[in-house]
């Protein structure tokens, strides 16, 4: 089976990648990966480096784009950051596939890829997608300084969750929530590994 791995990698400061990097030498074994980056770096890990013979060949979501296709399954570690995260989001709704699901609240990351970087529209569609009449209410309050507050009670995930084809939630928490939206998509608990 040939997967698509969507996820950060060292040097990245973030959890995320270091989990990936402890979870796909065992991956590599019955699968045949290939890691997707944002492309904005060299991965630092011994398995993405030349020469190596248990390496894991990565390429960057530009270069994906290309041979999307060619892929059975595209996997997506998905977190909050919306400078590590941020090209994840465009591609899960062009390219649905199984999400690793780390964090509830997506509202940071969303508003970070579209109305941080000046496009308030794109935010307030966001908004609307999960929150329908509310959307416009909600963005002046954002807007206004109470992103806090609405961030926690609005986790913006709902559009994550209808392009997902299924999700893993590293705690059960997260796994009722996803139920209590999405009743009918597929979603498994699974005990976040520690290397």
């Amino acid at each position: 089976m040939r997967v698509a791995f969507f996820t950060p990698l060292n040097p990245v400061r973030t959890a995320l990648a270091d989990i990936a990097e402890g979870l796909l030498p065992h991956w590599a074994k019955q699968l045949e990966l290939t890691v997707v980056t944002n492309g904005t770096y060299q991965p630092s890990h011994a398995l993405f480096q030349p020469g190596n013979p248990q390496g894991i060949p990565w390429i960057s979501y530009e270069a994906f784009k290309l041979c999307a296709g060619e892929f059975d399954l595209i996997v997506y570690n998905l977190g909050d950051e919306p400078n590590i995260h941020g090209y994840m989001f465009d591609a899960l709704h062009r390219y649905p596939g199984l999400v690793l699901l780390h964090d509830l609240v997506l509202h940071h990351a969303i508003a970070g890829i579209t109305w941080a970087r000046g496009n308030l529209a794109a935010y307030i569609e966001e908004l609307r997608y999960s929150y329908g009449q509310e959307a416009e209410r909600l963005a002046q309050e954002v807007v206004a300084g109470r992103y806090e507050e609405i961030f926690t009670q609005y986790p913006l995930v709902e559009h994550v969750l209808d392009s997902s084809l299924a999700v893993v939630g590293f705690n059960e928490y997260l796994c009722a929530q996803v139920r209590a939206r999405r009743p009918d998509l597929p979603v498994r608990y699974i005990p976040l590994p520690f290397y």
